[in-house]
């Protein structure tokens, strides 16, 4: 009986090892997917921690990308009569508003990703990095990676910089139009500067 113990005990200790062995290795590689970026901003965003957001997002390339999305959706919430002349010299312009449209487009990110992960409110950030792939669509090709909402027309695009993936750019019309609105006084102004 005292032998059997033993070899249970034995059995046991060295299952534990294997289990705690195979975590540490599985938890190590999941830390260089997409998946691990996208829960550490879904955890940055929860904490409204901007200097981690600024890590895992590329303002600069989002915004250069998303540019063009908020300037169409504010041309055709504002801008539908305007002629031709007032059109292109708004596009031309459009760099002197770009701080404004990075500024907003830092916050609309942030409060993006609470509202879309407001049902995960009570789930933990490593359990939401575990399980990611489940809600998402994620294609990786080299370096650069695609993350897609089935249910909501909304695409991320990321790239690797070391073991951390950043996101590049949004695709989202809902989230274009909502920069847009805020940033519509800025061109109702120069709409009547130019008129």
């Amino acid at each position: 009986m005292w032998n059997f113990v033993k070899l249970a005990v034995l059995f046991s200790v060295i299952l534990f090892l294997l289990l705690s062995a195979t975590a540490f290795v599985y938890w190590n590689k999941l830390k260089t997917t997409p998946q691990y970026s996208l829960a550490l901003l879904v955890k940055s965003s929860r904490e409204n921690n901007l200097q981690k957001l600024n890590e895992l997002i590329d303002v600069d390339a989002v915004v250069e990308d998303f540019t063009l999305q908020v300037v169409e959706e504010a041309f055709e919430l504002y801008g539908r009569n305007l002629p031709p002349k007032i059109t292109e010299n708004f596009t031309a312009s459009v760099t002197s508003i770009l701080p404004l449209v990075k500024d907003k487009a830092r916050i609309e990110i942030a409060e993006l990703i609470r509202e879309q992960t407001k049902n995960f409110e009570d789930v933990p950030w490593w359990a939401i990095a575990l399980a990611f792939d489940r809600f998402v669509e994620i294609r990786i090709e080299g370096d650069e990676a695609q993350i897609r909402r089935a249910d909501r027309d909304m695409v991320l695009k990321m790239r690797r910089e070391g073991n951390v993936w950043k996101v590049t750019s949004v695709k989202d019309e809902k989230l274009a139009r909502r920069v847009a609105e805020k940033i519509g006084r800025e061109f109702i102004s120069f709409v009547n500067k130019e008129s």
